[in-house]
C-alpha cells in the first residue's frame, strides 16, 4: 500500500526557528509534500495562491492524511483543507505549529522588518507619512492584493536601485541587480497577504496545535470542529524537533484517520 501523503506548509528561510520537516514524519510512513520548497506562489489572493500549493505538491486527494501549517501559514493549510473538503469531498485533520491569525497589522510589522533590510528605515520606501498603515488597511488587503504587493515592491526596488546607483551602473543594470533581492522578500510578503486574505473556512475537520513554551495564542481555531491544544515544554526554535511534538502529530493522525 502506498504510503500517507502530508501537505506541510511552512514558508522557509525567513526565521531563526525549527522546520515541519524536524518533525520527521517521513520516518513513520508518511509521503510529506512541503510545496513552498517546490514552488512559492506569486498570487496574493488567498484562493489562486491555495490551489497553485496544491498543484504544487503534487498530492493525491485519495492518499491525504492532513495538512500542517507553521507560524502564519496556518491559515493557508486551513484554507489548503477547505479547497480539497469542497473539491474532492475529503475532510482532513489539520495540524498546526505555533500558528497564529494572520493580520494586518503583522504584515505590516514584517514589512517594517524587510524595509529595515534595505536601510529605508521602519517607515519605508513609500513616499509620506501614513503611507504604510494606508496601503496596509485590512480592506485594501484583501480587495487589492495585487496592487499592494506591486506598490511594494516598485518601492523596494526604487530603494534598492538607488543604494546601487552609487557605483554608475546604467539603470537597466541596475534593476537586473536589484530584482532577485527584491523579489526573495517579495515572495514573503506575498505569502503574508495571501494568509491574511484567507477566509478561515469551517472545512469538517479538527485542528491539533502544537505550541511552544510562550506561544501567546492558544485559543480554539477559528473554523475547526474541534481543536486540541497541546503545550510542549520547549523554545520555538526548538519545537519541531521534540520527541512530544512528533509523538503527539502521530497520535492525532491515527486518531483522526484510523493510521
Amino acid at each position: 500500500m502506498a504510503d500517507r501523503q502530508l501537505i506541510a506548509i511552512d514558508y522557509p528561510g525567513r526565521r531563526d526557528s525549527g522546520r515541519l520537516l524536524d518533525l520527521r514524519l517521513e520516518e513513520h510512513g508518511f509521503d510529506v509534500r512541503y510545496p513552498i520548497q517546490l514552488h512559492s506562489p506569486d498570487e496574493p489572493d488567498a484562493g489562486a495562491h491555495t490551489a497553485a500549493l496544491i498543484k504544487a505538491s503534487g498530492a493525491e486527494p485519495d492518499r491525504l492524511a492532513g495538512v500542517l501549517g507553521y507560524c502564519m501559514a496556518g491559515h493557508l493549510a486551513q484554507e489548503v483543507a477547505g479547497r480539497l473538503a469542497a473539491d474532492h469531498g475529503v475532510v482532513l485533520p489539520v495540524v498546526l505549529v505555533d500558528s497564529t491569525p494572520c493580520t494586518a497589522a503583522s504584515v505590516a510589522e514584517e514589512c517594517r522588518a524587510v524595509f529595515e533590510v534595505f536601510g529605508a528605515g521602519a517607515g519605508g520606501p513609500l513616499p509620506g507619512p501614513g503611507a504604510l498603515e494606508a496601503l496596509l488597511d485590512p480592506g485594501t488587503l484583501r480587495d487589492r492584493p495585487s496592487y499592494v504587493i506591486a506598490t511594494l515592491r516598485d518601492a523596494m526596488l526604487r530603494r534598492v536601485m538607488e543604494t546601487l546607483a552609487e557605483d554608475g551602473a546604467e539603470e537597466r543594470e541596475l534593476e537586473e541587480a536589484a530584482a532577485p533581492v527584491v523579489d526573495h522578500y517579495v515572495s514573503w510578503l506575498t505569502h503574508l497577504v495571501a494568509a491574511h486574505n484567507c477566509t478561515a473556512p469551517a472545512w469538517g475537520g479538527e485542528v491539533l496545535h502544537l505550541v511552544s513554551r510562550d506561544h501567546p495564542f492558544r485559543a480554539d481555531w477559528p473554523g475547526s470542529a474541534a481543536t486540541r491544544t497541546e503545550a510542549v515544554d520547549a523554545d520555538r526554535a526548538g519545537l519541531p524537533g521534540t520527541a512530544r511534538a512528533r509523538e503527539t502529530v502521530l497520535a492525532f493522525l491515527r486518531d483522526t484517520t484510523g493510521r
